[in-house]
C-alpha cells in the first residue's frame, strides 16, 4: 500500500507509526549488527572462517542483508553468521520475534502489536504517578480500544509463553540452550534462519524425533497463529457441532 500511496504522490503516509517504527529497528539493529561484525573473520557458507576480515563496507553490506532477511523472517544467508560474534547473533534472533508490518506475509509479532504494547506500557506507567488523570490510549492521534489492547497483550503473552515452553522441551531432549533458543526463534518465527546449528547450511537433520515434532509444533502454532490451534481445544468450539 505504501507504493500505492507513493506513487500516487502522498508522501505524507510515510510517516505512519508503524512503518516509522519498522524502519528505525531496521535500520538501528543493522547498524549495530554491521559494526559488531567490523574487523573480525569472514565467515563463509563455505568454511568456518577465512583469514580476511569484513571490511567497513562488507560489514554493512552483509550486516544489512542477514538482518532484514531476520527480521523479515525470510531466512536467506549469504554468510555463516553463526560464526558470528554471540551480540549480533542476538539481535539477529531478537529481530525474528518482531517481525514485519501488518499485512505481510511476515511471521513474529509485527510491528504494530510492538507500537500498541508500548503505548499500553507507558499508559501504565503515567497512570501511577497521575491516577485522577483522565486518559485515553492512543497510537498517533487514533483511539485504541480496551478490547484491542487486550488482544495485543493476549497474543504476546501467548507468545511468550509458547516460547518459553519450545525452549524448555528441548532443553529436555537433550539440546544445549543456545541452540534451543535458536531453534525456538526461528521456528515459531518460520524463518529459514538458525543458530549454533553447525551453520545456516546446515539441517536440523541430528535433532531426535522428539525435538522434531516439538519444532513442528511451534513452526504450525506460528503459521497458523496460536489461537486458531488453541480453539480447538476448546470444548466450547465443538459442542453442538
Amino acid at each position: 500500500s505504501y507504493y500505492y500511496e507513493v506513487f500516487r504522490g502522498r508522501l505524507y503516509k510515510l510517516f505512519d507509526a508503524e512503518f516509522v517504527v519498522f524502519i528505525i529497528l531496521l535500520l538501528a539493529f543493522s547498524l549495530l549488527v554491521s559494526f559488531n561484525i567490523w574487523g573480525t573473520k569472514i565467515a563463509s557458507l563455505t568454511q568456518a572462517a577465512e583469514t580476511s576480515c569484513y571490511t567497513l563496507t562488507s560489514s554493512l553490506r552483509y550486516g544489512f542483508f542477514q538482518l532484514i532477511s531476520c527480521m523479515t523472517t525470510t531466512g536467506y544467508a549469504t554468510a555463516n553468521y553463526d560464526q558470528w560474534p554471540f551480540f549480533s547473533q542476538g539481535l539477529m534472533a531478537i529481530s525474528m520475534f518482531f517481525g514485519g508490518m501488518s499485512g505481510s506475509t511476515c511471521a513474529g509479532l509485527k510491528i504494530i502489536r510492538i507500537c500498541i504494547l508500548w503505548q499500553c506500557f507507558l499508559f501504565a506507567i503515567r497512570s501511577v504517578f497521575k491516577r485522577n488523570e483522565i486518559r485515553i490510549l492512543k497510537l498517533q492521534g487514533r483511539e485504541i480500544d480496551s478490547e484491542t489492547a487486550f488482544g495485543v497483550l493476549a497474543f504476546f503473552l501467548t507468545m511468550l509463553a509458547a516460547s518459553i515452553t519450545g525452549v524448555l522441551l528441548l532443553i529436555f531432549a537433550n539440546v544445549d540452550l543456545e541452540t534451543a533458543f535458536g531453534l525456538n526463534a526461528s521456528m515459531i518465527n518460520n524463518s529459514g534462519a538458525s543458530f549454533r546449528m553447525a551453520g545456516p547450511e546446515e539441517s536440523a537433520a541430528f535433532l531426535s524425533p522428539f525435538s522434531k515434532g516439538v519444532c513442528i509444533a511451534l513452526m504450525l502454532l506460528g503459521r497458523l497463529e496460536f489461537y486458531a490451534w488453541f480453539t480447538l481445544l476448546l470444548p466450547s468450539f465443538w459442542k453442538n457441532r
